[in-house]
């Protein structure tokens, strides 16, 4: 795992989203949780559940852990575009992945379920979010 800088994140485009199934069946019961990721076009890996300075991961770490392709599917508007920012913000948990679009990958947190969703512009309360990279 390495420190990522700015010019190693900012400019790339998005390749691809990974999702982890949930860790428990999605119900009223309880709440779920499902990890996420997104692979830069650099092949940069970046865990979106981090509450420290984004970093680099090892690929050979997804490797075993099963995947759902099925909400993987709702990230295909997203994939290609320009990632312009990492932000934190109060509002989600962990990395938001603010993309060209204005639209963002990031935690939500939900009810039931706690995972990464593509955020519409519109939606994505970045008021009072701050680049990763701010002092």
């Amino acid at each position: 795992m390495g420190l990522l800088a700015k010019q190693d994140v900012v400019g790339r485009g998005l390749a691809e989203v990974i999702i982890l199934q949930p860790d428990k069946p999605i119900s009223m019961a309880g709440q779920s949780y499902s990890g996420g990721y997104v692979r830069l076009d650099n092949g940069v890996l970046i865990e979106l559940d981090s509450s420290e300075a984004p970093c680099s991961l090892d690929p050979a770490r997804l490797k075993q852990l099963p995947r759902d392709s099925a909400h993987e599917q709702t990230f295909k508007p997203a994939i290609g575009q320009k990632v312009v920012d990492l932000l934190w913000s109060e509002d989600f948990a962990g990395i938001c992945v603010l993309l060209e679009s204005g639209s963002a990958v990031a935690f939500v947190p939900g009810l039931f379920w706690i995972a990464p969703f593509l955020q519409k512009s519109e939606e994505v309360p970045i008021s009072g979010a701050k680049s990763v990279w701010q002092e």
